[in-house]
């Protein structure tokens, strides 16, 4: 997520060329939603595998 937060602040620079400013603010879409991808997926793993093999408590 910090590199995602990283390109938002590059885009948010004054004076930065019309053609490149789309490009660093799809850069940054992307990497946030890759993020929220992976946790999301991560959780799911996880949930299952605790389903599969529960936690001793």
């Amino acid at each position: 997520m910090a590199r995602a937060d990283f390109w938002d602040l590059l885009g948010a620079i004054p004076g930065i060329p019309g053609t490149l400013l789309p490009l660093i603010e799809l850069r940054a879409y992307l990497l946030s939603t890759r993020a929220t991808v992976s946790r999301d997926v991560l959780t799911a793993i996880l949930d299952a595998l605790q389903d599969i093999i529960p936690l001793k408590g």
